[in-house]
């Protein structure tokens, strides 16, 4: 009789308990893939803003007065911010803009900074430089990738 009574009990309470829980975890299971399929591909997110932020450092330099100061450190920290392709193309666009805009810009300069920073940068540093044939820099091994 008393193992009726807790039998009868613990289907009310603990089977809809567990129930419960599996429905649970079914539901977060749905949002969690939800969540990725919808999750956008990422985007740009530098501007010419950000990117000339970076080159204010290196305006000495881009320019015939001479000094390198914390160029290169400026030049890593924009090479550490364009993440994406999108991000590297904007980076490459704003320099060549950054370009037509300073006085006295030199090329032979801007073209010597990966070398003289120690710095691998996605994009070619050419006056003539087409920004949207930017790749995937692939490090391991040491090539340029689509």
């Amino acid at each position: 009789h008393k193992s009726s009574k807790y039998l009868k009990l613990y289907s009310k309470i603990f089977i809809p308990f567990f129930f419960l829980i599996k429905m649970i975890k079914i539901a977060c299971l749905l949002v969690l893939c939800m969540v990725v399929l919808v999750a956008p591909d990422a985007q740009a997110t530098l501007t010419c803003t950000d990117v000339n932020s970076y080159l204010i450092d290196c305006k000495p330099f881009l320019t015939l007065t001479g000094y390198l100061g914390s160029c290169c450190d400026s030049i890593k920290k924009l090479n550490d911010a364009a993440t994406t392709i999108d991000d590297q193309q904007i980076a490459c666009d704003c320099l060549r803009e950054y370009s037509t805009i300073t006085t006295d810009f030199n090329w032979v300069r801007v073209s010597s900074l990966p070398l003289v920073c120690h710095v691998r940068l996605p994009y070619l540093v050419k006056a003539k430089f087409d920004c949207s044939s930017v790749r995937k820099y692939d490090e391991d091994e040491s090539n340029y990738t689509s």
